[in-house]
């Protein structure tokens, strides 16, 4: 504010100008906490929209697992698989794996406490995601969405 001042009692009527990023804020922020992982944002984005956020709140890094579910599939199965996979976990059961009604996209690795940006997935289709609180193995699954790309 003094430099602002000093330009001003100089004869300058305008702070000198400073270089700006261009940033637009994401679409959508799929976030983990100790509750869970869940999805704010746009339902529908087009592949070359933007950008997401991944927002890890909690205390261990955490891995972001992006699914495409196939044709004729929805998001709930996927709901539904996670918490079968969850049930299993903790029964000591074996695992159930991927989903057979959805293709793995990507994995992204946030840090605790830490958030990531992603552009907006390429290929259009309903997105779900798998958030995995992880220290040495995964600890709990959740699910959050779905992100539709059109």
């Amino acid at each position: 504010m003094l430099v602002l001042g000093l330009l001003a009692a100089c004869g300058q009527n305008q702070a000198p100008s400073v270089p700006t990023t261009s940033s637009t804020a994401p679409l959508g922020v799929f976030s983990l906490s100790d509750s869970g992982c869940s999805y704010e944002g746009k339902a529908t984005v087009s592949s070359e929209s933007g950008t997401i956020r991944l927002s890890n709140k909690i205390s261990t890094e955490a891995h972001f697992d992006f699914f495409k579910l196939n044709q004729g599939h929805n998001y709930l199965e996927l709901v539904a698989h996670i918490q079968e996979a969850e049930r299993r976990r903790l029964a000591g059961e074996p695992e159930l794996g991927h989903p057979t009604f959805a293709t793995f996209s990507s994995s992204t690795t946030v840090s605790a406490h830490g958030s990531q940006t992603l552009p907006i997935p390429g290929s259009a289709g309903t997105y779900g995601v798998v958030c995995i609180p992880w220290n040495l193995g995964p600890l709990r699954k959740y699910s959050a969405g779905p992100l539709t790309v059109s």
